[in-house]
């Protein structure tokens, strides 16, 4: 297979390019507005799918190189919805197995009538719980990353459908490689870093820190090649 000449990626844009636009205080207040009424006024279903289609089309913004935030309105409701059932999908279906081996070794016995202190049972039971573990600590690792690279071939190609292909991703990571991790592992360290100073802001400051996040994702995978998606 033919090498593919890798996009060299600036992160220091990627993290700060969303600064200097005078677009980005209104945003964050709105952005905010947003989040507050989820809390208050809106009901959680309506807020998210906006605010998680309106990070689709910050991406798809960067990924075309225009550097510009975007207003924010209630059209990007139809995008957001599907990726919010998908996500909330997955995450039921995983909590439901990994709940099913957390407990469901001291449920087997019990239903088969074993004694439940017995060293068997006692060892089924730690066994079953570890493999839930495992599977808990591979989807907290694994999904979010994922989802962030569901967002990047969904903006590029704009059919829900192409998320759902595996070569999609084979093709990210070909023309990207370790720059995926790079990017994945900076977006992480830096919205944890703002989420905690914004926490430690009487938690006012998490506010903005959340929409700078959503300007940040935008920035560095907006940047990741998806030469070859469809």
């Amino acid at each position: 297979m033919e090498d593919q000449k890798q996009v060299q990626l600036d992160y220091a844009k990627g993290l700060s390019w969303y600064i200097k636009d005078p677009k980005f205080w209104p945003t964050v207040l709105t952005l905010s507005l947003y989040t507050l009424s989820c809390i208050f006024i809106i009901p959680i279903f309506f807020v998210v799918p906006v605010m998680a289609g309106y990070s689709v089309a910050m991406i798809r913004q960067i990924q075309q190189g225009n550097y510009e935030i975007l207003e924010v309105n209630n059209s990007y409701w139809n995008d957001g919805i599907k990726l919010f059932l998908l996500s909330s999908a997955v995450s039921l279906a995983l909590g439901v197995v990994i709940t099913i081996f957390s407990f469901g070794g001291v449920l087997l016995i019990s239903l088969l009538g074993g004694d439940r202190h017995s060293g068997a049972a006692v060892g089924i039971t730690i066994i079953m719980q570890l493999i839930g573990y495992v599977f808990q600590m591979v989807f907290s690792l694994v999904f979010p990353f994922l989802i962030v690279l569901a967002y990047a071939i969904y903006a590029k190609t704009g059919d829900f459908g192409s998320i759902f292909s595996i070569e999609n991703y084979k093709t990210m990571w070909r023309t990207n490689q370790w720059n995926l991790v790079i990017a994945y592992l900076l977006y992480t360290v830096v919205v944890s870093a703002l989420a905690t100073v914004g926490m430690f802001a009487c938690c006012i400051g998490i506010l903005p820190a959340m929409a700078a996040s959503t300007f940040i994702m935008a920035g560095v995978f907006g940047q990741l090649s998806a030469e070859g998606v469809a």
